[in-house]
């Protein structure tokens, strides 16, 4: 997934992600584009220790 490995390499502890909704458009018998709708969660840090 494109937007999971993006979001990974610009975001510290990205835990884990849950796919809300895929949607797409067909032209000519072929997929022409798609949407996935993510949810991530990420957690949260309380001090320069927990890095």
């Amino acid at each position: 997934m494109v937007g999971l490995s993006r979001a990974a390499r610009t975001t510290r502890n990205l835990d884990w992600f849950e796919v809300e909704s895929v949607r797409g458009y067909r032209d000519a018998d072929t997929v022409a584009y798609y949407q996935v709708t993510m949810n991530l969660f990420v957690g949260v840090v309380d001090s320069e220790a927990d890095l």
